[in-house]
This record gives structure tokens, sequence and C-alpha cells, in this order.
């Protein structure tokens, strides 16, 4: 071994001695090879020692992630964005990065029922996050602080122009300090809430209810289903409950549902309302007395395929098991 390295100094020597061109290692890089140096006049190629490379190359290769990537303006891309309630296929304008919705844009795609939805707003890595506001095509349409595809801080709700709602959420929900309004634009319950529950104690729920009923009006079925003129008043009536609205997870805090005034079933109304916390979630055939403020009209279709149009209200307090026969 000690004879073949002495020999091949030695070739070295005699190469350089007679004028070779030598190899300046600081020129031939860690990467290069024996067959990329420059050959010498004597026909030898001569190949220096370099250093064991510092870098790992596969981890040279990985993006710094210090890296500002430079957003890429889109106009009605179609693409499938993996929200925290689910996957949903729509188009999408505004700013992307890797792809993905990242800064200010617009989606649009439907909900579960097949109703159209838009969101616009301020978007990170594919998800609704800080200001933005979210559109149905039915008219309802919420805007506030977004964060994990909800609303999450400050926000209101609304009806289209009436406001339905404005304070605090969390994932979506109703909870902490916020008001309700009907849709005349007054405010119907002021306080806290609790996922979705208005919470109050028993006394200034007794107060605010037993105030509020004294100025609700004893009006006519026929009176209000023809007059649209009764719309934004507050009335009192009964009913008997036949059907309940399908709740999604999370809604068990509201509730919707059909019923007859006692004497005639064909005196139909849609009752929509906003259960306290503890309050009994309603059962059909059950009897109700309700106070509330006329909405409008809910046009549906009933089981035989007939549409029906009939009033709408919102209650504000709700008697369950009154004395109907």
């Amino acid at each position: 071994m000690k004879k073949t390295l002495a020999a091949a100094l030695t070739l070295m020597l005699v190469a350089v001695s007679a004028g070779c061109t030598t190899i300046n290692p600081t020129t031939a890089g860690p990467t290069q090879t024996a067959a990329q140096a420059s050959p010498t006049p004597g026909g030898f190629q001569i190949s220096l020692p370099t250093a064991a490379p510092t870098t790992d190359p596969a981890a040279a290769a990985q993006p710094d992630p210090t890296e500002t990537l430079m957003p890429v303006t889109v106009e009605s891309q179609q693409m499938t964005l993996s929200f925290y309630f689910g996957d949903r296929t729509g188009t999408y304008s505004g700013e992307t990065v890797n792809g993905l919705p990242n800064g200010y844009g617009t989606f649009s795609t439907q909900n579960e029922d097949e109703i159209p939805w838009t969101y616009e707003g301020e978007w990170a890595d594919g998800h609704f996050e800080g200001e933005g506001a979210t559109y149905w095509d039915d008219g309802f349409w919420e805007t506030g602080t977004y964060a994990y595809d909800a609303l999450n801080g400050s926000g209101a709700e609304y009806w289209g122009d009436a406001v339905v709602y404005e304070g605090n959420y969390l994932d979506g929900t109703y909870d902490g300090y916020g008001k309700l309004y009907n849709i005349s634009g007054i405010p119907m319950y002021t306080g806290d809430f609790s996922n979705g529950f208005i919470d109050e104690s028993e006394k200034a729920r007794s107060l605010r209810l037993e105030t509020y009923q004294a100025l609700c009006l004893e009006i006519d079925y026929e009176d209000y289903m023809y007059d649209s003129s009764y719309v934004g008043t507050d009335i009192a009536v009964s009913g008997i409950v036949f059907y309940i609205w399908p709740q999604y997870e999370g809604d068990e805090y509201y509730g919707s549902f059909l019923m007859y005034e006692p004497d005639n079933p064909d005196n139909i109304i849609e009752v929509n309302y906003n259960y306290s916390l503890g309050e009994t979630t309603i059962q059909d055939d059950t009897t109700v007395m309700l106070w509330g403020t006329m909405t409008g009209y809910y046009t549906y279709t009933t089981e035989d395929g007939r549409e029906l149009t009939v009033p709408q209200i919102q209650a504000w307090n709700m008697l369950q098991g009154y004395g109907v026969d």
C-alpha cells in the first residue's frame, strides 16, 4: 500500500514538473469527478481529493420555510375544498397560493339541501379565516369574523335587509353576549347565549315575556292570512303541532314546525322558535299557545304533492300542553 501511494505521488510530481496544468481545489467543487477534470498535456488526468459535502443533498432540495410565495389570482376556477364541515366542489375567484385560496376571494357552491351559497372574504390555506360574509340564495346571509370555516367572534345574521342576530359566535353558533331581533328590527332578547340557547334566569325570562305578551293582538286567521299588512305585527295564536322540520346536528336550539288551529285543521301556520336553555323541545300532537311576530308567508309541498302557502310566525314565547280541546 505504501509503495502504491508513493508511486502515485511521484507520478503527480513528474506531471507538474513537466508543465502540466494543475487543478485548483477551489474550482473543482465537491461534485467534480476525475472524468470532469481538465486533461494534462501528457495525457494524464489528475483528480485531487475533495472534502465531503457539508450539506445533506436531500435537505438542500427542501423549500425554504421562510420563503414567501407570491399569490396567483385565478378567475372562476373549479376546485374541491376540504372544509371543517365537509368537502365542497365549486368555483373560486381570487388569490391563491400553492393552488389553495389564500388572501381574498369568492367561492360558490351549494349545501346538502342543494341551496346555492357563496362565501366572500379572507382565506388561509383553503379555509375561511378572517373577515368575510356568506350568502344563501334563499335570502339568508351572515357576516363577521371567521375561523375554522365558521363564525367565531363577532358577527351578525340577516334575512334580506332585516337583521336577525348581532353578537358573539362560537363555531357558527350564538354563544356569549348577543341580541335577537324581530322582522321590524326591534330587539326581542338582549343577553347571554349558550351554544345557541337563550341563557337567562327564570325571573328575567318571566319579566321579559309578560311584558311582551301584553303587546300581542288576537287576530282572526283569515285576516293575517290574506292581508300582508299584518307582517311585522305581534300576535297571539294557539294550535296543534302536526309536523316538525328535521334538525341538523348542532341546531337543537332552534325549532321549526307546522301547526293548525284547533277548530280548523285547514288553518295552518309555520312557526320558528329559538329555545331557552333547559326548555323542552316540541313534539308532534302537542298543543301550544304562542306569542310572536308575523314575518311573512311560507310555501311548502305536501306529501300528496300540493303546494300550500301559509302565514309564518317567529315565536318569542311558547307554552306547551296549553289547554286546547
